[in-house]
């Protein structure tokens, strides 16, 4: 689906001039959205990814958040819906969209896997053995169910390299198009089915929701670009970097510190702590 939205150099979110209209937006509405991708915005990148644990004083935001009424947090992550329960056990009293888009699950145990084709399949299984032959180190292969990542985060210049040749090579014989995509990723690649994006969980959420309902998405990495490009113009779509890049967001903010200012101003604005008359 084209996008509204153009992609340029966002500005900074703790100077805008739109957060008092954003936050009021938040307390007035009867209902709002925040929608948080994991990695790298809600938690560090970290050499094993199963030690990528929330920053410090995100849990209790969140949890302050999901006991609040008038609000949905929902997870939208690249991680399988396995994997990030494992990781994040809170998770599970959130609405969670996994493996890009591919995974839905809601906190009441209803849990919806996307059907794949059987060419895809087939890919994904063959591509996944051929990957095991090279004897690549465990922690470098991540099978998710609808996608194969490769990661190779803190390794020294050569080792990287080493996997990049190794592990790509296998990559090389699919087109763009196909039933599958390369994707890059902050230290790594991605070869996903085609047919979902995480830009389909903001979508799903906008369908849900009436155009007044304000909605939030950070995320950090290119494949929130697709949610960025699927929010309405009236959204807000916040980049998490330690500094700007070419982006569909309309701002961007640093993590953690950003991040946990802008929780405390969703928490502020629900619990109408916050004067937004003047």
């Amino acid at each position: 689906m084209p996008s509204s939205r153009e992609s340029a150099l966002p500005p900074s979110w703790q100077t805008a001039a739109a957060k008092d209209r954003w936050w009021k937006r938040v307390a007035e509405a009867p209902h709002s959205v925040l929608m948080l991708d994991y990695d790298g915005t809600l938690a560090p990148f970290k050499l094993d990814r199963m030690e990528a644990l929330p920053y410090p004083g995100i849990e209790e935001r969140l949890s302050r958040l999901l006991a609040l009424e008038r609000s949905s947090v929902v997870l939208v992550t690249g991680r399988s819906r396995r994997e990030i329960g494992q990781i994040y056990p809170a998770s599970a009293q959130m609405e969670v969209w996994a493996s890009h888009g591919w995974e839905h699950a809601f906190a009441d145990g209803q849990y919806y896997m996307a059907p794949l084709r059987e060419e895809q399949k087939a890919i994904l299984h063959d591509l996944m053995h051929e990957l095991e032959a090279r004897r690549l180190p465990a922690s470098a292969v991540e099978r998710k169910p609808a996608s194969i990542a490769i990661h190779w985060r803190g390794l020294e210049p050569s080792e990287q390299d080493l996997l990049r040749r190794s592990a790509l090579k296998p990559f090389e014989r699919f087109v763009p198009g196909g039933e599958v995509e390369l994707l890059p990723f902050e230290d790594g690649v991605e070869l996903r089915a085609t047919g979902r994006t995480k830009g389909d969980a903001v979508r799903d959420l906008r369908s849900r929701f009436s155009t007044e309902t304000p909605i939030a998405y950070l995320g950090d990495d290119h494949t929130d670009e697709e949610a960025f490009g699927a929010m309405d113009p009236a959204d807000l779509a916040l980049l998490v970097r330690p500094a700007p890049r070419g982006t569909l967001a309309d701002y961007w903010m640093a993590a953690p510190e950003g991040v946990l200012e802008f929780l405390d101003g969703w928490i502020e604005a629900l619990a109408n702590d916050t004067d937004y008359s003047t």
